[in-house]
């Protein structure tokens, strides 16, 4: 039975085109294939749908492999590019394989294009799980696993911009939250239930704070706000919602519904501070301070 192949063929002459299918067909493939032979209609079949492979000539009239590998490298990193072409040097080949094509064949010898077809698509399913995996690799060192905001170590880092951008007359602002009797539903229904707790407040929260400014947990039952470009009287307003909209949440679990409450300690970053750890720490006693009143 022939392997479904969505093959997309950049190719000026139609007769080579044919010669290429054929021998897909011939190799085990069921190729359904689009053939486009500019810039603009490559576009337009990368943009319309999903290819498994592309099978490109090297020369063509006005549009040449480099441009079209430029093109496929905007829509898909991972897409398999082999070059098929008449006339190919070793340089030009090592330069095709450096802009991103991953092997190259001679027209007089596409005995070869099948087992290339082959090897590519394994390579291509290896290459997606790769970056996938790093992608998910660098989310999860920025970002808290529970709540998926990010977490305190990309926070500081977004602090210490914000510190090394204040300039005189610009002032920016930060909310170190402490939730309050967080700790009698970790201790009534346990940790499940807190982690649940979290993650719904999390995104009460998201709605209270401004398109640029950022939300991060921080640790345990603690947040951060950085509110950008913001004076201590909006500061303050801000805080005050942040208040009320924990205040109006009330958890459920198990027929059991807790009211929780939270204590906020506020400081202005501007030109005294020239370090994050300054401002935690200012944070942390201002912080401290509502608790205790």
């Amino acid at each position: 039975m022939s392997e479904p192949l969505r093959v997309l063929l950049v190719e000026d002459s139609e007769d080579d085109a044919l010669l290429i299918l054929r021998r897909l067909n011939k190799g085990g493939f069921d190729a359904d294939h689009s053939r486009v032979f500019n810039q603009h209609d490559l576009e337009d079949a990368l943009r319309g749908q999903h290819w498994d492979i592309v099978i490109s000539d090297h020369n063509m009239p006005n549009f040449s492999s480099d441009l079209a590998l430029n093109t496929i490298r905007k829509f898909d990193k991972d897409l398999p590019v082999i070059l098929v072409s008449g006339t190919i040097g070793e340089e030009l080949a090592v330069k095709a394989m450096r802009d991103g094509a991953h092997d190259y064949i001679m027209k007089n010898n596409l005995a070869r294009l099948v087992p290339a077809v082959e090897r590519e698509l394994r390579e291509s399913v290896n290459r997606k799980s790769q970056r996938e995996t790093e992608q998910k690799i660098h989310y999860m060192a920025k970002h808290d696993a529970l709540t998926g905001l990010i977490n305190r170590f990309s926070f500081e880092s977004k602090l210490e911009d914000m510190i090394n951008a204040v300039t005189r007359g610009m002032e920016h602002a930060f909310l170190y939250i402490d939730l309050d009797q967080f700790k009698i539903v970790n201790d009534t229904c346990g940790h499940v239930a807190g982690d649940e707790l979290l993650r719904q407040l999390s995104r009460i929260m998201e709605k209270e704070i401004r398109v640029n400014d950022t939300l991060a947990r921080l640790g345990g039952d603690e947040f951060g706000v950085l509110l950008n470009n913001c004076p201590l009287a909006v500061a303050e307003g801000i805080a005050e919602k942040f208040l009320k909209a924990i205040k109006s949440f009330h958890f459920s679990w198990q027929q059991k519904t807790f009211a929780l409450g939270a204590s906020i300690g506020l400081v202005v970053i501007d030109q005294h501070y020239q370090e994050p750890a300054q401002i935690m720490s200012a944070a942390d006693l201002a912080c401290y301070s509502a608790k205790d009143s």
